[in-house]
């Protein structure tokens, strides 16, 4: 990817981005989500074709308000894990205002995470392994605090 497009990119998340986590299926680890929403469907698109990775959804039609206000829809890209991941790893030389939470989504991305099976049957495993699932949990828990506190109040919890 051209630096231009990377430097623009960036720009745009630290903007318009949106770092998150979300927990699903058995595995209860935190994953990351990375996402873009603007009225701009064009900027969305380039987002989209520039990375070749997530999904492009138009969130809401245009209506008016009870008060007569009218709104445009807006455009989302987002993705997740993996490719949020290679998003992150991109534009974090670049990144301004979102690096800390794009520091943090990448080292929740580097905790090892179990498959749905192996999750389901971790009480039968020793000790040792619950211990050290335990702990991976805890930091990807942590980490998901803290992206969420950066996201909310610029800082920290603590």
């Amino acid at each position: 990817m051209e630096r231009d497009d990377l430097l623009y990119a960036a720009g745009l998340f630290d903007g318009e981005g949106c770092i998150t986590t979300a927990v699903e299926g058995p595995n209860q680890m935190p994953d990351l989500r990375v996402s873009v929403k603007m009225t701009d469907p064009a900027v969305i698109r380039w987002l989209h074709e520039t990375f070749k990775v997530g999904r492009v959804f138009q969130y809401r039609q245009s209506h008016r308000t009870a008060k007569g206000t009218w709104y445009r829809p807006y455009f989302y890209w987002q993705c997740g894990a993996v490719q949020a991941e290679r998003v992150l790893g991109q534009l974090l030389p670049y990144l301004k205002v979102k690096r800390q939470q794009a520091e943090r989504g990448l080292a929740l991305r580097r905790i090892p995470r179990l498959s749905g099976n192996q999750a389901r049957w971790l009480h039968l495993r020793s000790g040792a392994e619950q211990e050290n699932r335990a702990d991976a949990l805890t930091r990807g828990r942590r980490l998901r605090l803290e992206i969420s506190s950066l996201n909310k109040t610029g800082t920290l919890p603590g």
